[in-house]
């Protein structure tokens, strides 16, 4: 589904990289905070803040109270893969 993918690797699949993976982690913690997925055909985070204050009485968790998690979903989901978080997991 276009929502899940990076709208770069979306645009271009060779552009499929560590950055597009968070854009991916980004919806999955908008999923499983909120049980939909965003709508995203015009992006940006100004209407992924929109949609979220529009339809929070939908969703299991009030995000517009977890400013922490607004902060991150909205720093994975930057239209900009160079700004967005990177995953720093160790694995033994």
């Amino acid at each position: 589904a276009k929502e899940w993918t990076a709208p770069e690797a979306y645009k271009d699949p060779t552009k499929f990289s560590k950055a597009a993976d968070m854009w991916s982690f980004g919806i999955l913690i908008y999923h499983l905070m909120s049980g939909v997925t965003p709508s995203i055909d015009h992006f940006s985070i100004t209407a992924l803040h929109e949609e979220i204050k529009a339809k929070k009485d939908e969703f299991a968790v009030d995000l517009t109270h977890l400013p922490e998690f607004m902060s991150l979903i909205g720093d994975c989901l930057s239209l900009d893969p160079e700004i967005r978080p990177e995953f720093n997991v160790e694995l033994m």
